[in-house]
């Protein structure tokens, strides 16, 4: 909702999106690890909420161009997780021996999650004349404080009946085996296989400041320059396995600069030169100990509670070219250094069935790229009106990325040696018919960093093709969407790299050490969406 009065604005937002998912899992084969065959069932539930709440005003102080900006803003988020039900049968590896429940891998785990976030910001631009020229002057404050409050108790089933009788109940099949009369203390027990670390606090408080100056230094010369100022308390209240209580604090406070020089070469085109100074700071998720097992990429991830936030010096320069309206053309080249990058690990408890990943700092890290960006209609290519309505579309980047440290040589995890992704679209003004279709690729990346002789697991690349047809309706006031997502399926396949190459991609099993490979299928979805317009009758 919003109000308007002259050059005051008052408005009020608000979104509330709540998912349910309900996912079965039926996992057949088997491990070298065990020597045994594998039938692993989980059935998870989850339910997820989030609220968002909004009130801004903007508004014109003066006649000369005062503007004042503030926004009060409320977000919850709850996570749900009632009732995840994993069981586990296996038997000696090739022959034909009737399947056994594993009990410790025969788990209930549930789990709840809320987070409440309140914050406050306002700002102010005041126009100034310097150079002869008109500038802005800009200054504001922002306070934002989170809080999270996180609990989990997991339970498996125990056998404490007779010796004897224990084969005949664990063979029993899933319909049957925690059949209510099997639940006593001749048969099955729940029980609680809960850790300390299953449940955390934190609380977040974040105070900042900005001051900014936007000069016109001529007509072809723009400068814009400021600091951020932020100081930053987090705090994370958990209990570690022996029962002691621990806590992970961050308390910083950082100058962050920035300044954006711009020089205008022509009507048509620029060249902006960039540098400034950021932050990436651990999330209570990467800070807690808790330990969540996950059956189905049969990985268990843990925080670090001693993490470190991460700083990030950034430098661009970057040529556009703006041809015609919708036609864009740039190029830029870029460099970034990182002190104490946050990275996903495996840990030292990890076997080569079943991986342990937590988070840890690296030392020194830096990335230097290039990146071209290119949006072309086809109307060039020949006087045809179907050819004026067909735009191509593409972004290429190359980056070189490096971790420093002794005896380190490779690059930052997650990060893709190049990214490719390149489009075309087709709009009919006459029948209001749209047809997009994006391709997209990113190289091979480390997807975990590897330990004392465990090697990096890389994540190998893949293309996707993605279709879109849309049409509008109902005067334009509707529009139908039919998506085809990944239209190409290929595997999402994880190897550990034997070549000792990161540039090179994944050569067969029979080369590097195939981790995984799974397939997620394509998909399809029919969307409808309506605008209801709710302005003034015009008389």
């Amino acid at each position: 909702f919003a109000y308007i009065k002259g050059a005051n604005k008052i408005a009020f937002k608000n979104m509330y999106n709540r998912v349910f998912e309900d996912n079965y899992t039926s996992r057949t084969g088997f491990t070298n690890d065990n020597i045994q065959d594998v039938r692993l069932n989980v059935s998870d539930l989850t339910e997820k909420s989030l609220l968002n709440s909004q009130l801004e005003g903007e508004h014109q102080l003066s006649k000369k161009q005062l503007k004042l900006n503030w926004n009060l803003n409320y977000a919850r988020v709850n996570r749900d997780q009632p009732d995840q039900r994993t069981i586990d049968y296996r038997r000696s590896l090739g022959t034909q021996e009737t399947f056994r429940l594993i009990d410790r891998n025969t788990r209930r785990l549930f789990s709840g999650l809320e987070e409440n976030t309140y914050g406050a910001q306002a700002s102010v631009s005041v126009p100034v004349k310097l150079f002869e020229q008109q500038s802005t002057l800009k200054a504001g404050v922002l306070k934002q404080y989170k809080q999270r409050d996180f609990n989990a108790r997991v339970f498996n089933y125990l056998f404490v009946g007779p010796a004897a009788f224990e084969h005949t109940y664990s063979s029993q099949p899933i319909g049957q085996i925690f059949a209510p009369a099997n639940i006593s203390e001749n048969g099955y027990i729940l029980n609680d296989f809960s850790n300390n670390t299953d449940s955390y606090d934190a609380n977040s408080d974040l105070n900042a400041g900005f001051l900014m100056m936007d000069n016109n230094l001529s007509k072809r010369i723009r400068l814009s320059y400021g600091a951020r100022f932020e100081q930053f308390a987090q705090t994370l209240n958990a209990i570690d396995f022996s029962g002691q209580p621990i806590v992970a604090k961050q308390n910083n406070f950082d100058i962050l600069p920035s300044a954006n020089l711009t020089f205008k070469v022509n009507d048509q085109s620029n060249i902006r030169v960039s540098g400034s100074q950021t932050v990436s700071r651990p999330e209570f998720r990467e800070l807690a100990l808790f330990n969540y097992y996950d059956f189905i990429s049969q990985t268990s991830v843990t925080g670090n509670p001693n993490l470190k936030r991460a700083k990030i010096f950034n430098a661009d320069i970057r040529y556009e070219l703006y041809p015609s309206a919708g036609e864009t053309f740039t190029i830029s080249g870029f460099y970034k250094n990182f002190t104490d990058p946050i990275e996903q690990r495996v840990n030292s408890n990890s076997t080569p069935v079943v991986r342990g990943i937590n988070f840890l700092n690296a030392d020194q890290a830096t990335s230097l790229g290039i990146e071209l960006d290119v949006r072309k209609k086809l109307s060039f290519l020949g006087d045809k009106n179907w050819l004026d309505n067909m735009t191509i579309f593409a972004n290429a980047s190359y980056i070189d990325s490096k971790v420093q440290g002794v005896g380190i040589n490779r690059p930052l995890q997650g990060q893709s040696p190049y990214l490719l992704n390149a489009g075309l679209q087709y709009f009919s003004p006459k029948t209001a018919l749209t047809f997009t279709t994006v391709y997209n690729r990113i190289g091979q990346r480390i997807f975990l960093v590897g330990y004392q002789g465990y090697g990096d697991i890389y994540e190998n690349a893949r293309d996707v093709i993605d279709l879109q047809v849309s049409k509008k309706v109902m005067k334009s006031q509707a529009e139908i969407k039919l998506n085809f997502g990944d239209i190409l399926n290929q595997n999402f396949v994880f190897y550990q790299n034997n070549e000792g190459n990161s540039k090179q991609a994944y050569e067969g099993s029979g080369v590097d050490r195939l981790i995984s490979s799974s397939r997620l299928g394509s998909n399809i979805s029919l969307s409808f969406s309506y605008n209801i317009g709710l302005g003034a009758n015009k008389k």
